[in-house]
């Protein structure tokens, strides 16, 4: 009896440390891929930090959350992303308390939000399945 719970808490320890290792592998590809890459959180009024002259065709990425919405139109994320840039903006998926006619309501002044800026938005993006809409500047 005592043979066979030393080998089962061996097997339990090498399955541990195989776990283990594989989090660490994917840790490490993490970090690869990741060198080189800047996160910048830009935060406050939206206009005044989309007018800044440091930004203009700087960016890759550009993230807006729901709120900003009304602030999208006219406020210039079409300057601060670089020809090839990409606008995500936070779905309505996860809002509890709106109902599926409003969060299709919000989706649609949405696109015609950032149309209007200059953006078309991405078809079948893994993003738009999940919290975001994806949006890329038009040509």
């Amino acid at each position: 009896m005592e043979a066979s719970e030393a080998r089962a808490g061996a097997e339990a320890e090498a399955e541990a440390e195989a776990e283990a290792e594989a989090e660490r592998a994917l840790d490490r590809d993490m970090w690869r891929r990741l060198r080189g890459c800047r996160i910048a959180l830009l935060t406050g009024d939206l206009s005044r930090v989309l007018a800044r002259r440091e930004l203009a065709g700087r960016c890759r990425t550009v993230t807006v959350g729901r709120s900003d919405l009304h602030a999208i139109a006219g406020k210039g994320l079409a300057g601060v992303l670089r020809p090839d840039g990409v606008l995500l903006v936070e779905s309505a998926k996860y809002l509890v308390e709106v109902r599926r006619d409003q969060a299709a309501a919000y989706e649609t002044n949405l696109v015609e939000r950032v149309r209007g800026e200059g953006f078309e938005r991405l078809a079948d993006d893994a993003c738009q399945q999940d919290a975001q809409l994806v949006f890329r500047r038009s040509p």
